[in-house]
């Protein structure tokens, strides 16, 4: 229940600091006028967010091992490089709505867990299948129609593919679908050895 608490607050900062800001819809704007003034909120949600990855690349060796240890270890270090660097270099527009993408997901995630754990079958399903969709749409649609395109006029793309974060979000595209497949029932974490 904590991580979920954890990663609800941490999409709640991010979607109400993004939400104060007039040109977080507007994926043309998220370069103009660069280098950007980065508020407090914004700040805030940074601290929030590096944070959150740094306790989890630092407690991720103390879990259970899963069997996507080296992509998770992966993704953290990338995370964390990629929120200091957009930091450091004022891209906290485009880094700040990355960060909730790649997030939103997640509380729902570990909702449908606590389901499972409670033994409310039925629950987890449905909130698997929300989590699912959610997944699979900010990563797959939204990710590259709206955040990738916008950085190609400016010529910082980057497409994804070549980084090891890239990698692994693949990586678990093909763990979502293979549990949708299985007939849709959660019944365990299949990262579980």
């Amino acid at each position: 229940m904590w991580k979920f608490s954890v990663y609800a607050i941490t999409v709640a900062v991010g979607a109400y600091t993004l939400f104060q800001e007039d040109w977080w819809s507007s994926p043309e704007l998220y370069f103009k006028g660069y280098p950007h003034f980065t508020s407090n909120t914004m700040k805030i949600y940074y601290n929030i967010g590096f944070g959150n990855y740094a306790y989890q690349l630092y407690t991720i060796f103390y879990e259970p091992k899963q069997s996507d240890f080296w992509q998770m270890f992966t993704h953290h270090v990338c995370t964390l490089a990629v929120m200091g660097v957009s930091y450091f270099t004022s891209f906290t527009r485009i880094g700040a709505v990355i960060l909730l993408l790649h997030d939103i997901a997640d509380p729902i995630m570990e909702f449908a867990k606590c389901w499972l754990y409670c033994k409310q079958q039925l629950m987890a399903d449905i909130f698997f299948a929300v989590f699912a969709l959610t997944f699979l749409v900010t990563r797959n649609f939204v990710f590259p129609y709206y955040v990738i395109s916008a950085c190609i006029p400016y010529g910082v793309y980057e497409d994804g593919e070549r980084m090891p974060r890239g990698y692994s979000q693949y990586f678990w595209i093909c763990m979502v679908v293979k549990a949708v497949r299985s007939g849709g029932k959660v019944e365990k974490d299949i990262r579980d050895e």
